[in-house]
């Protein structure tokens, strides 16, 4: 239904450029010189790792080099594009692995390189390095070739084959030959079937298993709006149909789904993986582009202001494996781990807390946010992201003006002299919008449908109170439009040991609480106070706002052996006096209580 602007026409503006450039000068930004993984990978001719985490790492790298149009950055895209590219087989194979080893070889990592190969051509368009074209179809071709020759999917490419209907569908685009269709029944009739798992999910798991692997879980959603496109298959509502029964036994306050690594409950004390909420970004924007279906577009905005930012340190130079709703401390335990199948050092933040796939898969989060703020729709342009950015394209420059989320209005600045429609998604939050002075209904997209007179703006505000909503298990969170709320927990900073090629900022360190935290609301009155947007978007030393609750102390107790809140309190009834506390934004908050009791 839509389609994305690439080949640099969006240019993130405000804050969120400001994210995209906090995210350069942290981790991100710097794999490339402090862990071996991406400097020294068997992808550019290293010793180490030669599967997965490099393309993780470009898949966010790329669009992040050219929408901030960073020398420094393109020079490293070329790099590692060249080195990949050049050391392809002459078959066509396209990842590090000795010949009389392809069979051992897991595909997912094939066909993510594969999707990487798309998103740098798109960016690049005819500054591309020569060959990159040829290279991911001959790539691609040679995995056809492999898979009449008899060789299946296996373990993760057989959980993720529906990624490589995504250069797929970009060859079939540009070349639409008949091996790339067949090539991509193929790969769904030696997938996973999905749907059969549902009874699955209904329970946590005991152990660890690829059915309820959560980033696993977090990719799946698209695949029946990635085979409509490639096939013309029905949308029958399959992915709101799994997305409800997962929300349903692990859904959590921030929209994410809880999986510590694998399927953990919806208890707020679990934990869920950073790869899986970049995924499950990458998901929504899938769907929301295939289908329209605006309730993706919540569902993403609803993880990308909540659980990216909540995850990861303000410099971005540490990150968590794992996050927590009720989030209290993060300290290493002395026993075995509170998690269903990772370390009890999960939560800690630095370079690599747990396996090295978050380390690298970080990156695609926020740039690709900003990629789907604009899409091409059929009449026109859609705004589909109340988010800061420009875009340029052959009919329209048009800005957004906002700092959104934050605030609640956007300005959309349109110079043009062509006839098109303009179309701008509206939350689902927002109980009313107001267009030029002009109150009206919600209507899930605001059109102007004319022929543009130079320059002209458009001013949107969104309409909502800050609120309670309860949690099945009796507890409440706050919510005020797209942003949870949550008791902000004063922490000391502890460092756990040396980690990285040199000394520097990535350091895995524990956050021990240094206040109380065990609250409750004493009533369900909530205060918005704006503050001044600083130059960290989501700080969380200085929010740029904050609601103000009645709150009150409660009993509440650590699982034994853990310094972690269990998920419900002792009691709800109050343990002291009322008093007015500042609740944060969960995005920016390093320890924290989301849900907590109504006190009696």
């Amino acid at each position: 239904m839509y389609k994305l602007f690439t080949n640099n026409k969006i240019k993130p503006q405000g804050w969120l450029r400001r994210q995209l450039e906090i995210e350069v000068q942290g981790l991100v930004g710097n794999l490339d010189r402090i862990w071996g993984d991406i400097a020294d990978s068997s992808w550019i001719g290293g010793a180490c790792e030669g599967w997965e985490r490099v393309p993780y790492w470009l898949d966010g790298y790329i669009p992040l080099a050219y929408m901030l149009e960073d020398p420094v950055l393109l020079r490293v895209v070329e790099r590692y594009m060249t080195a990949i590219i050049s050391r392809r087989d002459e078959d066509g194979w396209i990842c590090p692995c000795e010949k009389d080893k392809r069979e051992e070889y897991d595909l997912w990592a094939y066909l993510l390189v594969c999707k990487v190969l798309t998103l740098y051509i798109d960016f690049a368009g005819d500054g591309a390095i020569e060959g990159a074209e040829t290279a991911l179809y001959d790539a691609m071709k040679c995995l056809w070739r492999m898979f009449k020759n008899g060789h299946k999917l296996k373990d993760w490419g057989k959980f993720r084959w529906f990624e490589g209907l995504i250069p797929l569908l970009w060859l079939k685009e540009r070349y639409n030959e008949e091996w790339i269709t067949e090539a991509a029944e193929i790969l769904r009739r030696d997938g996973t079937d999905f749907y059969s798992l549902k009874e699955q999910w209904e329970t946590m798991a005991t152990g660890w298993t690829y059915e309820k692997h959560i980033v696993n879980i977090g990719m799946m959603f698209k695949y029946e709006a990635l085979c409509h496109a490639m096939f013309g298959d029905e949308i029958t509502g399959v992915a709101d149909e799994l997305w409800d029964h997962l929300k349903k036994y692990h859904g959590n306050a921030v929209g994410a789904i809880n999986g510590d690594e694998c399927l953990a409950g919806p208890d707020n004390n679990h934990g869920f993986e950073l790869c899986s909420v970049c995924e499950l970004m990458y998901t929504c924007e899938v769907i929301y582009g295939i289908t329209g279906d605006k309730k993706w577009a919540d569902r993403l905005e609803r993880l990308a202001f909540n659980a990216l930012p909540a995850t990861i340190s303000d410099d971005m130079w540490t990150h968590q494996y794992d996050q927590q709703v009720n989030q209290v401390a993060c300290i290493i335990p002395e026993a075995s781990s509170f998690f269903t199948t990772n370390r009890g050092r999960a939560n800690m933040f630095g370079l690599e807390p747990e396996y090295g796939c978050c380390t690298a898969n970080m990156a695609q989060g926020w740039p690709k946010l900003a990629m789907n703020v604009f899409h091409r729709s059929e009449s026109g342009i859609m705004c589909s992201l109340m988010l800061p950015a420009v875009l340029e394209c052959d009919i329209a420059r048009v800005e957004i003006v906002t700092d959104y989320p934050f605030r609640h209005s956007a300005t959309y600045i349109v110079e043009s002299d062509a006839e098109f429609e303009l179309s701008v998604r509206i939350p689902a939050w927002a109980k009313s919008i107001t267009v030029n002075g002009e109150t009206m209904d919600n209507c899930g997209i605001f059109t102007v449908n004319k022929k543009w007179c130079g320059r002209e703006e458009i001013t949107v505000s969104l309409c909502d109170t800050p609120h309670l909503v309860q949690r099945e298990c009796g507890l409440y969170f706050a919510q005020y439009g797209a942003m949870v709320y949550s008791l902000p927990i004063e922490w000391e900073k502890k460092y756990v040991f040396e980690q990285g090629l040199v000394r520097g900022p990535w350091e895995e360190y524990e956050l021990h609480p240094v206040q109380d935290w065990a609250f409750g609301f004493a009533c369900d009155s909530l205060a918005v106070e704006e503050r001044k947007l600083g130059e960290v978007p989501f700080s969380s030393t200085s929010p740029s706002v904050v609601l103000k609750a009645k709150l009150a102390p409660v009993e509440w107790k650590y699982v034994d052996g853990f310094a972690i809140a269990k998920a419900l309190p002792e009691s709800d009834k109050a343990v002291g006096d009322v008093r007015e506390i500042v609740l944060h934004p969960y995005g920016a908050t390093m320890l924290r209580l989301t849900e907590m009791p109504m006190t009696r």
